[in-house]
């Protein structure tokens, strides 16, 4: 038998079951006398319960109707050495991402880039593509460019799981980031399939990752849900903790 509170049972249980969609954004919970006779409580447990996962957005209510799932958004923040696959863990889902594309890129396709990590016209640059999910939800798409000087070669099988890990663990890098620029745009139609969304405005956000040299290895480009993150900044550079993926 568990040794928590009543209520805080409650709240694991029905945090659980938004978090696999049993209770979708916008659903109606059952009533307080409804969940006190599911659970076996008092009303007044239930309350305190759903008091307490209002206060951790996961439910909003409205007055004489009820409470419903609210939608969650992820707050990133610059300044931070927390990672893109850390935030959507510690929002208590699950990360993954998908490998959409990778290919081998020349200069005239990207200068600007190609420069940005001191490449010169003869070589290569390694690009790929990722799906990035939050509980198999599709919440972003990323683009990487990596300077293969410094990342000699990428197994792709890595590419579905955490690339800041494969090149901590193969190469000893841990990336540092700087020059973010962050803008709104609207989703193309390819993002729109991916990200099964029509008219939902997307945030762009860019930066370039260096060694702990000082190095320029990658930038990228990562065009988020606007309705589901949210970016503040305090002006400081951040490395990512390289716990899963970036």
């Amino acid at each position: 038998m568990s040794d928590l509170p009543k209520y805080q049972l409650i709240i694991n249980d029905i945090k659980q079951k938004i978090l696999n969609n049993t209770y979708k954004v916008d659903d109606k919970l059952p009533t307080e006398n409804e969940l006190a006779d599911i659970y076996g409580v008092s009303r007044m447990t239930v309350n305190k319960a759903l008091i307490d996962l209002e206060k951790d957005n996961y439910v909003y209510k409205i007055q004489g109707s009820g409470t419903y799932v609210k939608r969650r958004t992820l707050n990133k923040k610059f300044g931070s050495s927390v990672s893109f696959t850390n935030d959507i863990s510690s929002s208590g889902s699950i990360p993954s991402s998908k490998l959409l594309e990778f290919r081998y890129c020349n200069y005239d396709e990207f200068p600007i880039i190609f420069e940005g990590l001191n490449l010169n016209e003869n070589d290569n640059l390694i690009f790929f593509k990722r799906l990035r999910f939050s509980n198999n939800n599709p919440v972003a798409i990323s683009l990487t460019f990596v300077s293969p000087k410094i990342v000699r070669n990428i197994d792709i099988n890595e590419l579905n799981n955490s690339f800041y890990d494969y090149i901590l663990n193969k190469y000893n890098i841990r990336p540092i980031c700087k020059n973010y620029t962050v803008s709104a745009c609207l989703a193309n139609s390819s993002q729109k399939k991916w990200l099964n969304t029509d008219e939902t405005a997307l945030l762009k956000v860019s930066h370039y990752s260096y060694t702990q040299n000082g190095n320029p290895f990658e930038y990228n480009e990562t065009f988020y849900l606007s309705d589901k993150f949210t970016y503040t900044t305090n002006g400081e550079t951040f490395g990512i903790e390289s716990r899963n993926d970036k």
